[in-house]
């Protein structure tokens, strides 16, 4: 079962595109975790200052940021001059690693080079908390074929993952020949499990050229597997000349890539109207073919995956590879159907059990009359846990030359606009959207779209003012930060110039910094050419508050293990427990929330429990963890089919209702925490025979008027 949250439902004239001014989310509610000159912990008192002094920060979701500063002041010198840091707050930001230390996993051995410090930019954080990150090496037996590594674990628990001039795994005597000291945040990767992706150049034993050179890779630490060698063949017998730039892997660690095919080569060879492809890699099984250029396109009549001069090519957004194993792709048609320009592209879902149209240009453009869609920005879609998607598209019909541009959200079929060219901004004092094409967006699994727009005429200052929103599909628009805002940091004020986020896919089917339940990592530039990395809040109702093993939740009982997050313990139907999400909207005037599970004991009985208050650690309930405190009531039992089970349906009352009728009446503003208990007699690990029962992941939702 995919992942959603519902959202606050509210009536406010801001949100409801109100030109009346407010402040953003940036000014009334910022957490503010590191900035220029502040204190950097764990240094003895040097401050987080000098050139280039601050990295944009990446986002677990338990809302902690790791990020690299740079630092000045006492015993600070060009060898440990860069460290990481990671917190959720200023108050608990905590020092992880600097320049200079030990290097994790190779005794003897330092971050640096001979006159410089060496952790990269290009570092990385996994849903539940492990780091990726590269570094250049020093030290004995150092040369430049091996001074530099991947490191990477859990807090307190670094280790080497792979060093240049190591042994290539699932290669005869190949050594890995890539520099590993500044790793791409977008050819890396890193999941929930530990697992890591990146791409290695090879040199060596049975390196032959430049046809077997490189390789993708991904696994645990000395456990490392090839996903994909170049010259490797792939189903149907052709073999690969080049690796691509497409590289995603969800939180199961299966992998997306992409890659261009040989035409000369194989038991097969491509022809140049089919050399390209995407692939999923899932671990133990292999990999298989997503789509391939000349493919029939789905949902089209007699088109196919191409164009007339066979440059067809894979298009796969940052954040657009789900836990599914489904890929969003912007793709050219060709033949069949296709009138000139008119309807020559399509967004289209990619699973191999089946790929399907999303939506294609020439399509009426939902909620703008008069309209159709026409050209998909390639770089800015999106794809949730929910197969929802998210685009930014130009339009063609009833529209002029300053509202010809949007964004989309939501399930094909059933797309919703999410802000339009030419609009009234909320939040500010008369000021309209301008285009938000090709600007960055995430997307994320509250179904919630987080833009940067431009912003036109009212108080805007001509050409420079710009802005960040957020969009839920209940509270619509509410501004975050923009250009002008200000702040007081240190005892100093500041004011708002640029910021930025990072839009690549952190291993869970969400963008490195903008995690499920709303929260947005941010690095903002201030005009006076300091900075700050802080987080923001979107306004929403629901979050994901108790995920068994993870940080801060007790772990699984009887060593049953938990694959989450957003996941119970496992049960003996399915590895990975069984998941709880909440849809429509909480509101006790116009109550539409239901709670919906998957993957539990199929038909097992299953039972709804609210409570008042969270047990914030969480304590071992049968073959799973409990969080759900206080005055406890049992909503809704039903019986499970397939694993599912959704309440209230069909004559059952509304949970406000039902609430009330137990004896827990509901007012504005109220919390309760909410979670599914389920049947499942065959006992996992060592747990107790008595332990015939196992949990969902809890959820907490504040209730609207």
């Amino acid at each position: 079962m995919h992942q959603s949250r519902l959202s606050l439902s509210i009536c406010a004239s801001l949100l409801a595109g109100s030109v009346a001014f407010a402040q953003s989310q940036f000014v009334q509610a910022p957490n503010f975790i590191a900035y220029t000159n502040g204190v950097a912990p764990g240094t003895g008192g040097a401050l987080f200052n000098g050139s280039s002094a601050f990295d944009t920060g990446v986002l677990d979701d338990q809302g902690r940021m790791l990020m690299r500063l740079r630092l000045v002041g006492a015993g600070v010198v060009a060898t440990n001059e860069r460290a990481l840091f990671l917190g959720t707050t200023e108050a608990d930001l905590q020092l992880l690693i600097r320049g200079g230390d030990p290097a994790p996993g190779l005794p003897g051995l330092t971050l640096n080079t001979a006159t410089l410090q060496g952790i990269g930019s290009g570092y990385r954080i996994s849903p539940v908390g492990h780091v990726l990150f590269g570094s250049s090496l020093s030290g004995a037996g150092v040369t430049t074929s091996n001074d530099s590594a991947l490191f990477g674990g859990l807090p307190g628990s670094l280790t080497v993952y792979a060093r240049e001039g190591d042994p290539a795994p699932g290669t005869a005597g190949a050594t890995l020949s890539s520099a590993f000291n500044a790793p791409s945040q977008q050819s890396t990767g890193m999941n929930g499990q530990g697992r890591i992706l990146f791409q290695s150049s090879l040199a060596g034993g049975d390196v032959s050229g430049t046809t077997n050179n490189a390789a993708w890779y991904t696994g645990l630490p000395g456990a490392l597997e090839i996903a994909h060698r170049k010259g490797d063949a792939i189903p149907g017998g052709a073999v690969s000349s080049s690796l691509g730039f497409i590289s995603q892997m969800n939180k199961t660690g299966q992998v997306l890539y992409d890659l261009t095919l040989s035409t000369t080569a194989g038991a097969t060879p491509a022809t140049a109207g089919t050399d390209r492809t995407a692939m999923i890699y899932t671990p133990g099984a292999g990999s298989a073919v997503l789509v391939r250029e000349g493919d029939a396109a789905p949902g089209t009549v007699g088109a196919t995956f191409s164009n007339a001069s066979n440059s067809w090519t894979v298009s796969i957004g940052a954040g657009a590879f789900n836990e599914s194993g489904t890929a969003l792709m912007v793709a050219e048609l060709f033949g069949g159907d296709v009138v000139g320009t008119t309807n020559d592209r399509g967004l289209f879902l990619l699973n191999t059990s089946g790929n399907q149209l999303a939506v294609r240009r020439g399509d009426a453009a939902p909620g703008v009359a008069g309209a159709t869609l026409d050209v998909f920005n390639n770089t800015s879609i999106n794809l949730n846990r929910s197969n929802q998607v998210a685009f930014q598209c130009t339009l063609l019909g009833a529209v002029t030359a300053n509202d010809d541009s949007g964004i989309w959200a939501g399930t094909p079929g059933a797309l919703q606009l999410v802000v339009r060219e030419g609009d009234p901004a909320p939040g500010t004092a008369g000021c309209t959207f301008g285009s938000p094409f090709a600007l960055s967006m995430l997307y994320n699994d509250s179904n919630q779209v987080l833009f940067n727009i431009p912003l036109i005429g009212g108080d805007a200052v001509a050409g420079t003012d710009q802005a960040l929103y957020a969009w839920d599909p209940a509270l619509g628009l509410t501004l975050m930060i923009r250009a002008g805002d200000s702040a007081t940091l240190a005892g100093s004020p500041h004011t708002v110039g640029t910021w930025g986020g990072i839009q690549f896919n952190n291993g869970d089917g969400r963008g490195m910094s903008y995690d499920h339940d709303g929260r947005t990592s941010q690095r903002v530039n201030f005009t006076d050419g300091t900075n700050v990395n802080l987080t923001l809040q979107v306004p929403t109702s629901i979050l994901q508050i108790c995920e068994a093993g993870y940080y801060g939740v007790t772990p699984c009982p009887c060593g049953n293990p938990a694959t989450g997050p957003e996941r119970g313990c496992d049960n003996s139907s399915f590895t990975g427990g069984a998941s709880l999400v909440g849809n429509g909207v909480a509101s006790l005037a116009a109550d539409s929330l239901t709670f919906v599970t998957g993957g539990e004991k199929p038909t097992a009985t299953s039972i709804v429990l609210s409570g008042t208050s969270l047990v914030a650690a969480g304590s071992v309930f049968g073959q799973g963890v409990r969080c759900v405190g206080g005055t406890l009531k049992r909503l809704y039992t039903k019986s499970a089919s397939g694993g599912s089970i959704t309440a209230p349906a069909g004559a059952d009352q509304p949970v406000s209702v039902k609430s009330a009728n137990l004896g827990d009446p509901l007012a504005a503003g109220d919390v309760r925490y909410y979670m599914v208990y389920y049947r499942d007699p065959v006992v996992l690990g060592a747990c107790a025979a008595t332990s015939t029962f196992n949990a969902t992941n809890s959820l907490q939702v504040r209730w609207a008027p």
